[in-house]
């Protein structure tokens, strides 16, 4: 999967990991040690999930991210693994 991340983004995405509430969701416990960023996110609904994030480069990074959310009695958990590479210092459409 290719897609493209503005600066709008990126800056979107800091706001919500620096603890501000984004889309009904709000982070806690974020962590930043080095290369490795992790945060706790809990959402309406009663989803909440986790990530761990390594930075390699500025243009490389991985990561996990676990989440768990419940229905009624009907629990789910869908977990991830990304990786990342920067290809343009822009997008294009």
């Amino acid at each position: 999967m290719t897609l493209c991340s503005t600066a709008e983004d990126k800056k979107q995405w800091q706001d919500m990991i620096g603890g501000k509430t984004a889309a009904g969701c709000t982070v806690k416990d974020y962590q930043a040690r080095g290369a490795t960023i992790s945060y706790v996110m809990q959402c309406m609904g009663g989803i909440e999930g986790a990530t761990l994030i390594t930075v390699t480069d500025d243009n490389n990074y991985r990561g996990e991210s676990r989440l768990s959310l419940k229905a009624g009695d009907k629990a789910a958990t869908i977990r991830s693994k990304v990786t990342a590479k920067r290809l343009s210092p822009e997008c294009r459409k």
